[in-house]
């Protein structure tokens, strides 16, 4: 076995899943929470207090500490952002039920009621993030300004031999159960085409793998979000009308770049944007590359 698969196994084994998320460990964590329907979020609400406000939205497996960077551009142009951890992801609760379209549909619809309430959005969303972006959008047309997606999902992929097990009852369960924290930190390596970024996200991504209920929650949204079909949740959106932005990494092997061709034809309105040289995580790779064009779409659509 190779000597860095060896390493990630032995690592899944030693830390994964020995804590339980609860208000105690939260206060130690630090953040702020707000506790809505289905369990308690970790969100971060920056910037001012009324105008527009932007959402960001992450992605299958790593939560929201992956927007930090681009947070970082966005900051000092004045933009309120919102960014938080889906159930299941970062420090936000893992509840036992089925982690669904539905589910995060309704996170973020009580999220924002409760912190952004009236408040007009420009949603930014990344892979999964992008499906559930869309889904709040098509619900909500009216409170949304902009709607940008990077490398999004919902369309065909390529699944790997651990991914496909997975889907496997009881077989993916028991994987899962054993060396699924090694699985999900492989995956992650296949988001990056610059190694000097991948070392400061397994750092913070490693995390969230210390508390209970992560693995279960990634095997259940792995089966229930149907994330290589969402094309009738696209088509939803093209219907409304709404302007849609897409900034497709030219090198991601998560969500290849040759989907833009079918998302084009579900969502005829939609301005592709392809990003070269750059990954899955185009925006936390080189956020300098991501911001600016982020930027001009929000100021575009009145942000």
């Amino acid at each position: 076995m190779p000597k860095a698969t060896t390493s990630l196994l032995a690592r899944a084994f030693r830390t994964d899943e020995k804590r339980v998320l609860d208000d105690h460990e939260r206060r130690s964590l630090g953040g702020t929470y707000a506790r809505i329907r289905d369990g308690v979020v970790s969100y971060a609400l920056r910037g001012p207090g009324d105008g527009d406000l932007v959402v960001l939205i992450h992605g299958y497996s790593a939560p929201s500490f992956v927007w930090e960077p681009l947070i970082a551009h966005l900051q000092p142009q004045g933009f309120a952002t919102l960014t938080f951890d889906l159930f299941g992801h970062g420090f936000s609760d893992r509840p036992r039920v089925d982690y669904t379209r539905d589910l995060f549909a309704r996170q973020v619809e009580e999220l924002l009621h409760k912190l952004a309430h009236g408040r007009r959005l420009h949603l930014v969303g990344w892979s999964m993030g992008a499906m559930i972006a869309a889904r709040f959008a098509a619900d909500h047309p009216k409170r949304v300004a902009s709607i940008s997606m990077l490398s999004p999902s919902g369309l065909p992929i390529r699944m790997g031999v651990l991914g496909r097990t997975a889907l496997i009852p009881g077989v993916g369960d028991v994987g899962q159960a054993l060396i699924g924290g090694l699985g999900l930190r492989a995956a992650q390596l296949e988001f990056f085409e610059h190694a000097d970024r991948h070392t400061a996200y397994m750092a913070e991504y490693e995390r969230q793998l210390a508390y209970q209920g992560y693995r279960r929650a990634m095997l259940s949204a792995l089966r229930r979000m149907k994330m290589d079909d969402f094309r009738d949740g696209y088509a939803t959106v093209s219907r409304t009308g709404m302007p849609v932005d897409v900034r497709w990494a030219a090198r991601d092997r998560a969500t290849p770049v040759t989907n833009s061709e079918l998302f084009q034809r579900l969502v005829p309105q939609a301005r592709i944007l392809q990003l070269p040289g750059l990954g899955h995580a185009s925006f936390y790779e080189r956020p300098e590359v991501v911001a600016p064009l982020l930027i001009r779409i929000i100021r575009d659509r009145g942000g």
